[in-house]
């Protein structure tokens, strides 16, 4: 072993660990699911080689996520994934089986990559479908306090930097904009409403600006302290 072999195993050595376990040795790797928690392979070993498996690792991210789990749906979803990175999903779990020596490796990170990429997919597009339900639900709240000619929609307003960001809905008041921006409940649509509605307040400080959210109370109380940062005030779209 070369002094850069011993320094790549020690520089990784937080990130990657191993354990026995009841069927095999559970294997730590790098890779994360949305949520923040790393992905655990499960390697056994039979008579024609070894067997990599997430032991069902994704489903119950999916599930701890608060998702109820397809078998239908998201499971052709799963075997999609698997049949592209040449692996296969089975009772709920994706596997790699009759793995040599040399390709163990190989199988490890693959497989570890396909319960990442699954559950990324089905959280994105649920995330995704939400943000939709509540930009239709505040658009219909709208029409009902301002006539159709006061709305613009997908309005592009720049900021303070004079980037150039788009918002759901600008109702023209008297001699300024009122912004009206409908927030989901991710790390994500909260960094990014935040920034434009911070730089365009530099910009024009006299633009009123509403965050509306869905369901406060499962917000973060910090979430929610940083979007008020940002805005005059937050409403929940059920209040």
């Amino acid at each position: 072993m070369t002094t850069c072999d011993a320094f790549i195993i020690k520089a990784l050595a937080p990130y990657t660990a191993c354990r026995p376990v009841d069927g095999g040795t559970l294997v730590t790797t790098q890779c994360l699911y949305p949520g923040g928690d790393g992905v655990s392979v499960l390697v056994g070993q039979g008579a024609d080689g070894y067997s990599v498996s997430d032991d069902g690792a994704g489903w119950q991210a999916l599930l701890a996520a608060g998702m109820e789990v397809s078998p239908s749906t998201h499971g052709k979803r799963a075997r999609s994934i698997a049949a592209t990175m040449g692996v296969e999903f089975r009772r709920g779990s994706f596997i790699a089986d009759a793995i040599g020596d040399a390709q163990l490796g190989a199988a490890i990170v693959i497989v570890a990559n396909a319960s990442q990429r699954w559950v990324t997919d089905i959280l994105s597009e649920r995330q995704r479908r939400v943000e939709r339900d509540l930009r239709r639900l505040v658009a219909d709240q709208l029409a009902r306090l301002f006539t159709r000619d006061r709305i613009s929609t997908h309005r592009q307003l720049s900021g303070a930097t004079s980037k150039t960001y788009e918002f759901a809905n600008i109702v023209a008041l008297l001699n300024r904009l009122l912004i009206v921006e409908p927030v989901a409940n991710h790390a994500g649509a909260i960094a990014a409403s935040f920034l434009k509605l911070t730089d365009v307040h530099n910009a024009h400080p006299d633009f009123p600006r509403e965050v509306v959210i869905e369901d406060q109370d499962s917000w973060k109380s910090e979430d929610l302290a940083v979007l008020s940062e940002a805005s005059d005030g937050i409403r929940d779209i059920a209040r």
